[in-house]
């Protein structure tokens, strides 16, 4: 039978799904440098600087990146300076 916190955190999960997607920090490792790519820049960063950037922008720090994350990492990639 599941303790009271698992399905709790059960619950939690259902919730933040419903945000929209959920990326994980091996998919930004992947999708970074593709967006990069994308918008004309160097593709090539380490890992280190996309674990940074996970960092910095999951601010839930649910481990994840969701669209209003992901959203504000592009503009910062588009746009470091802004």
């Amino acid at each position: 039978q599941p303790q009271p916190s698992q399905q709790h955190q059960g619950h939690h999960q259902q919730q933040t799904q419903r945000k929209g997607k959920q990326l994980s920090r091996a998919q930004i490792r992947e999708m970074v440098p593709i967006q990069l790519e994308i918008d004309g820049q160097n593709p090539k960063v380490s890992r280190e600087w996309i674990d940074a950037l996970f960092d910095r922008f999951d601010i839930d720090k649910s481990n994840t990146i969701d669209d209003e994350e992901w959203d504000s990492l592009v503009a910062v990639l588009r746009d470091p300076f802004a």
